[in-house]
């Protein structure tokens, strides 16, 4: 009948055997169950407010370590979602996320995390979060949700069930932002290829290449697709209507260059496919050249993308 709250509520009070009241001073003590305990949560209130409270984590028995280290082991011999300050692993079916760290220590784990949920349909969202856009999870790294062990921290948030378009996650410090990142669910990520798919390519060669509608992207796509395909160096560059438009330093060549990658929240290679999302200047564009070169091959393709027409 307990389960469900997730802890055991034990009484005690300064009445002997188990506690006394002695020349100015308190004592008392409990009895703990058997079994191996997470986390103690312990306090005292009165009517108007809570006096004073605290926080135990025994430490965990051998057995309990040997199976932290077989959780953190099974969530890290899958393929990290992002990385950052932390490991980041979505697990396979989507319902939860991991952050692993290994060394960490304690003071890794102390700066203010965020988890923020963005679903597909905000119409999901609990009314109040609608607003905002998306939904604000909290974690830690104390039983049973998170531990730190043997010079490992871990830590799984269980994740909303309803379909997810993008995670964002990070961690402040009083004086700034240690790191932060982006994770993409699969079904985001395969929803989003389709949708770019489904239109005319403004291009094509070694990759598809499709302008959006109004000219402010340019995705790369293709199927199929390897980590080994994305490896060469690509090029970019944008020739504006204006000359003038361009940085200075950029007039004399005449064009912008911009890179891209296939690490999110930019771009991914999942399933056997490649996707990677530029965002162009605002300016008008007159022409895009791009392509690929491999060290040892030369130039593997290159297309030219004719923005006025």
């Amino acid at each position: 009948e307990r389960r469900e709250i997730g802890h055991e509520s034990l009484n005690f009070d300064f009445v002997p055997p188990h506690a006394a009241v002695f020349n100015g001073k308190c004592m008392a003590t409990i009895q703990l169950p058997d079994y191996e305990i997470g986390r103690i949560a312990t306090g005292q209130d009165t009517p108007d407010e809570r006096l004073w409270e605290a926080a135990v984590v025994p430490p965990p028995s051998a057995k309990r370590i040997a199976a932290y280290e077989s959780a953190y082991q099974t969530v890290a011999d899958g393929e990290p979602s992002a990385q950052s300050g932390f490991d980041i692993y979505l697990d396979a079916d989507g319902g939860a996320i991991s952050y692993l760290k290994e060394p960490c220590t304690e003071g890794d784990a102390r700066g203010r995390f965020f988890l923020s949920v963005r679903p597909a349909d905000a119409a999901d969202l609990p009314a109040e979060r609608r607003a905002l856009g998306h939904e604000s999870l909290n974690f830690d790294f104390v039983p049973p949700h998170g531990v730190i062990f043997n010079g490992k921290c871990m830590a799984t948030v269980q994740l909303p069930d309803y379909e997810i378009a993008e995670i964002e996650t990070g961690q402040n410090a009083p004086d700034g932002r240690l790191w932060e990142a982006a994770v993409i669910p699969p079904s985001a990520r395969e929803r989003a290829y389709q949708t770019i798919a489904s239109g005319e390519p403004a291009a094509q060669s070694g990759f598809d290449l499709y302008l959006d509608a109004d000219g402010d992207t340019l995705t790369y796509l293709k199927r199929p697709c390897s980590e080994e395909d994305a490896r060469g160096r690509f090029f970019l560059s944008v020739h504006p209507a204006n000359a003038a438009d361009l940085p200075a330093e950029r007039r004399a060549l005449g064009h912008e260059s911009l890179n891209f990658d296939f690490v999110p929240p930019h771009g991914v290679i999942f399933n056997g496919k490649c996707m990677a999302t530029i965002q162009l200047p605002d300016y008008e564009i007159a022409k895009i050249e791009t392509g690929q070169d491999a060290p040892d091959a030369g130039r593997l393709w290159q297309a030219e993308i004719a923005v006025g027409d």
